[in-house]
C-alpha cells in the first residue's frame, strides 16, 4: 500500500512538473501592455456586425488608468469606451513623406520654421566641464 501513495505521490509531482514546464513554454514571449494616461493607441472595435470583419478604430487617447489593465480611452469623436488592454495597441505614426509648403500659402495657418544652428557649434559644447574632468586635457579640447 506505501508503494502505491509513493507512485501517487510520484505521479502528482511528476503531473505538477509538467504543468510548470508547459506554462513557462506557453508564457514564453508574452508581454504585459502598460499604457499612461496620454498615451495614443488604437481600439478594437468590438461593435462590428460580424467576428471576421473587425477593425482597428482611432487614434485615440488614454484619459484615465481605471486599472492595471483596464482603461478609459477617449476615441475622438466624443465617446469615451471602457477598454482592457487586450482590445489595445499603441499607436505608432508612419510618416511616408515630407512636402514644401511656400510661406505665401495661407492654407496651413501658422507655420513654425525650426531654428538654424551654426555648423561651428559643437553639441560638446553644453557638456559641463565636470563631466568631462576623467578626460586629458588634449581630449577635452578636442570635443
Amino acid at each position: 500500500m506505501s508503494y502505491r501513495i509513493g507512485g501517487l505521490t510520484s505521479a502528482t509531482e511528476l503531473a505538477n512538473s509538467n504543468s510548470e514546464h508547459s506554462h513557462s513554454h506557453y508564457n514564453l514571449r508574452s508581454r504585459d501592455k502598460r499604457f499612461v494616461e496620454g498615451d495614443t493607441v488604437i481600439v478594437l472595435d468590438v461593435d462590428a456586425s460580424s467576428k471576421k470583419c473587425r477593425r482597428w478604430q482611432g487614434p485615440a487617447t488614454v484619459i484615465k488608468v481605471k486599472s492595471p489593465h483596464s482603461y478609459l480611452v477617449d476615441m475622438g469623436d466624443g465617446r469615451v469606451r471602457h477598454v482592457h488592454a487586450n482590445k489595445m495597441r499603441k499607436f505608432h505614426i508612419h510618416v511616408q513623406g515630407c512636402n514644401v509648403i511656400s510661406e505665401a500659402d495661407s492654407d496651413f495657418g501658422r507655420v513654425i520654421v525650426p531654428v538654424n544652428v551654426s555648423e561651428n557649434v559643437l553639441p560638446s559644447i553644453n557638456v559641463d566641464c565636470d563631466k568631462l574632468c576623467h578626460l586629458y586635457h588634449t581630449q577635452q579640447q578636442e570635443l
